[in-house]
């Protein structure tokens, strides 16, 4: 994640992660994911990022 690379959906949904869910430490990793996965978004957002591929609401 620290090269720009937030997977977060992966990290969310993907069963063979289930082992990890109860560990703190990988729900923090799940946490910083959404956020820059968020943050990411927003940004993608407000450069106008929607209207170029033509994906705007």
């Amino acid at each position: 994640m620290g090269r720009g690379f937030y997977p977060y959906e992966t990290f969310r949904r993907h069963t063979w992660l289930d082992p990890l869910r109860k560990r703190q430490d990988f729900n923090a990793i799940l946490e910083n994911a959404e956020h820059r996965h968020l943050q990411a978004r927003a940004d993608f957002v407000n450069a106008g990022g929607e209207a170029l591929l033509g994906a705007e609401g």
